[in-house]
């Protein structure tokens, strides 16, 4: 199932390595549920309400880029654009909220116009490669400067507007050991450096009691204070007021979204090794259409513009490659409760133990190699495995037992206990299954 949705094998990875890379994804831009509501409640804002606003529009957004285009990029509400949308359009052009919402819908709809008719494509293809990473190294340097200040590393200086802070004080210096820990980590390659540093680094804190946080309760019901609060009209300034203020602001957000997200998807794709061999990215299309979509959906829920973010190659470091990683932080895998999806160190993406030993209930090969079935029948075997577990694999039915009509009597003939050494294969109308759909139907042209 999982393996036909985002083609797992195809890239060379496991479900057990995208649940990884997505909670270390997680991890490292949850960050954004506390500041973004924090920084849009300076605006007038429902703190509680765009706190629910900012998880709605990043669950959905980093499910369905994950399921259109099958990259491990992870969406949420942008930094750097929710500090424009507060402090210059609220705050110093004294545009009312609800308005700058309209705003980041109207850019959102542009944005997807653009995507529709080819025209983001071309901007796309006419910016050279060098400032794509330029674009994504400036987003991480703004991050990190963003979290090097909260830490107490850097403070403000009147002379040189920056400086270095009082590293002796205790959460600059838990701040300045974590890092350590992460580059060490990182040096020995260590697979889940990032996520490893991150745990501790937060135990840490909580034991020392540098870490505080005052619990609130939030709810679903709180989004409807700003839910579908966008006004449109305001902002395509049918009542008059601001006029090309408000055009220049849908410009901005339109034009930083458009660098914020080609730039983190060209970084994290050729992290990842995604890009072609002329240097392309894949499926393209797909990618910038749910990120409009994704941008539309924050502002109806109560939230500055949707984005990618840089935060995703922490995940492709430690191997996420495929849309899984951006879906499993939101929703558990169905299984038996390892990230497997309950079928064993040994099995493979289709469900189908493998021929090393390693297969559910801890079958023994080294009597007889099953040859590989079709995948129709190879989830039929895997189930037939499973619902009958007192049916060793040694102890399957004789061919001569016949199929169709007898089936009953079939099932209950089971062989003597002798080792199988002839190929066995699994057919007739009883484990026939048709050939499941496509989940996820190619709606788009890459």
């Amino acid at each position: 199932m999982l393996d036909r949705v985002f083609a797992l094998k195809a890239h060379g990875t496991t479900v057990r390595t995208e649940v990884f890379a997505g909670f270390t994804t997680f991890l490292t831009m949850v960050y954004i549920v506390v500041v973004n509501p924090a920084i849009m409640g300076d605006a007038g804002m429902p703190v509680a309400a765009v706190a629910v606003a900012t998880c709605v529009a990043a669950g959905f957004g980093s499910i369905l880029m994950g399921l259109m285009s099958n990259y491990p990029l992870a969406l949420a509400p942008g930094m750097g654009l929710n500090a424009y949308f507060t402090y210059t359009v609220v705050k110093g052009l004294g545009v009312p909220w609800e308005t700058a919402l309209g705003c980041v819908f109207l850019s959102g709809l542009a944005f997807l116009v653009l995507t529709v008719v080819g025209v983001r494509q071309m901007i796309v293809a006419a910016i050279p490669r060098s400032l794509y990473a330029a674009v994504a190294g400036g987003i991480g340097l703004f991050i990190a400067f963003i979290g090097l200040k909260n830490a107490g590393i850097i403070v403000a200086d009147p002379a040189t507007s920056v400086t270095l802070g009082d590293l002796t004080k205790p959460t600059a210096a838990l701040a300045l050991t974590g890092l350590a820990l992460i580059a060490g980590l990182q040096a020995w390659k260590v697979k889940g450096a990032i996520l490893i540093g991150i745990l501790v680094t937060a135990a840490a804190g909580w034991a020392l009691g540098l870490a505080h946080a005052t619990p609130a309760a939030y709810s679903l019901r709180d989004l409807s204070a700003t839910a579908f609060r966008v006004d449109v009209p305001g902002a395509l300034n049918l009542r008059g007021g601001l006029g090309v203020a408000l055009a220049e602001i849908v410009f901005v957000f339109l034009f930083v979204d458009l660098f914020d997200n080609v730039g983190t998807l060209v970084a994290v794709t050729k992290k990842a090794g995604l890009v072609d061999a002329e240097g392309s990215i894949p499926r393209l299309n797909r990618v910038l259409l749910a990120d409009s979509i994704a941008s539309m959906i924050g502002a109806l829920a109560g939230t500055s513009t949707v984005t990618s973010y840089i935060e995703s190659a922490s995940g492709v470091a430690v191997g996420g490659r495929t849309g899984l990683t951006s879906v499993v932080p939101l929703f558990r895998p169905t299984g038996s409760g390892d990230p497997d999806g309950g079928h064993g160190a040994g099995a493979d993406s289709g469900g189908r133990p493998d021929d090393r030993g390693g297969g559910r209930g801890g079958l023994d090969r080294s009597d007889c190699r099953r040859p590989g079935l079709p995948h129709r029948d190879r989830y039929s075997a895997h189930l037939f495995h499973r619902q009958r577990p007192c049916i060793r694999h040694h102890q399957l039915r004789c061919p001569d037992a016949g199929y169709g009509q007898g089936a009953a009597e079939g099932l209950a003939h089971v062989c003597p206990r002798r080792p199988l050494r002839r190929p066995f294969h699994l057919s007739g109308p009883w484990l026939a299954e048709p050939a499941s759909p496509s989940v996820w139907p190619r709606l788009f042209s890459s």
